[in-house]
């Protein structure tokens, strides 16, 4: 019920090419959206965090992420979830890393390529590639970090 009207809600702003009601609409849904997430994570109701997570990426990958980027933590991955939650998560990171929480983002990807899981460490790497492509002040801070990943000397990663 709750990603029904939040699709509404989402297609009647985007009809109307108003920016302030896009804006409006975006701040309304994201707490309800975060707190479906959250729940669905802790019951451990992968398909429903899957479902939601799609939502998310649909809405930040329209163009405003700002709303989603105060919560950038919330997608950050867990161990326990699957390849394809992980892999939506880091989608999801692509799209709402700012100059503000680039550290942070930075620093969590960073975990993530010295993990034992080579896909994930492969699509952390596409996503600090993706990162620096949209935002160009945050080429430099990306850089620094893929260098760093030489050092570890795994060959899935530097090949």
């Amino acid at each position: 019920m709750i990603l029904d009207t939040v699709k509404v809600f989402v297609n009647y702003a985007s009809q109307t090419r108003e920016d302030q009601l896009i804006k409006d609409v975006l701040t309304r849904v994201q707490a309800p959206l975060i707190t479906l997430m959250a729940s669905s994570e802790v019951s451990n109701t992968h398909e429903l965090t899957f479902v939601v997570l799609s939502h998310i990426k649909f809405i930040v990958s329209r163009g405003d992420s700002s709303q989603f980027a105060k919560e950038c933590k919330r997608f950050y991955c867990k161990v326990d979830e699957p390849s394809y939650i992980q892999f939506l998560k880091l989608d999801i990171l692509a799209y709402v890393a700012e100059m503000d929480n680039l550290g942070n983002i930075l620093n969590e990807l960073s975990v993530y390529v010295q993990e034992v899981n080579n896909l994930l460490a492969r699509k952390s790497i596409e996503t600090l590639g993706k990162i620096a492509s949209r935002l160009e002040e945050t080429i430099q801070p990306i850089l620094q970090s893929l260098s760093q990943f030489f050092l570890i000397n795994n060959e899935q990663i530097t090949n």
